[in-house]
């Protein structure tokens, strides 16, 4: 993870082993929803734009 936010450098120091970018998980919900129709990926993208906002 090094020359990535710094930020994630703290929070392994601190034992977190789980650890994923929110916006490329995002994203592929953002795909499931539109090219597959899925009811569960378009309940789950307001999550990621409360996340989005949270990081502004």
């Amino acid at each position: 993870m090094r020359g990535l936010y710094h930020g994630y450098e703290v929070l392994f120091l601190q034992s977190v082993t789980e650890l994923s970018y929110a916006a490329r998980v995002g994203r592929k919900f953002l795909q499931t929803a539109r090219n597959h129709s899925s009811e569960l990926a378009e309940q789950a993208l307001p999550f990621f734009t409360e996340l989005y906002d949270i990081e502004r």
